[in-house]
């Protein structure tokens, strides 16, 4: 996969710079092209990474009880508010800021300092990721 990046990048300077030449500053463009399209790449390559660790991802949900500390939410004028719960980590000793649905939301400002099951899957590529969140049906 690297050396497909790695043509398809070289394929883009080549064009830009068959484009640019015989311009007395087709250098300096063509460095500028260089630069932005290795920071493209660079973007495009992890978001794949990313997407195809989870999407992939056939291992089994594991659940991490963890205890509600607080809510938060923040107010956007230009799009939808966002809405957290803030839990203590299951992965070491500080907190975690997960964003929720609204609904979610709504039943967790009633259930502060109580237990949420937190949701993992391991991925494919050993990067684990946040599956869901839920509380337990007894509280």
């Amino acid at each position: 996969m690297d050396v497909r990046w790695g043509l398809l990048s070289a394929y883009h300077l080549l064009a830009a710079g068959m484009h640019l030449s015989g311009r007395a500053r087709s250098h300096k463009e063509l460095s500028w092209i260089a630069v932005l399209n290795g920071i493209g790449y660079t973007f495009l390559a992890i978001m794949i990474l990313q997407l195809s660790n989870g999407f992939f991802d056939n291992s089994p949900v594991v659940s991490h009880p963890s205890k509600l500390i607080d809510t938060d939410y923040s107010r956007s004028s230009k799009g939808p508010d966002s809405y957290y719960v803030i839990v203590e980590s299951w992965r070491h000793s500080d907190t975690e800021k997960l964003p929720v649905s609204q609904s979610f939301y709504n039943l967790s400002t009633k259930r502060i300092n109580k237990t949420v099951n937190i949701l993992t899957k391991t991925g494919v590529f050993n990067v684990e990721w946040l599956y869901g969140y839920r509380f337990d049906s007894d509280e």
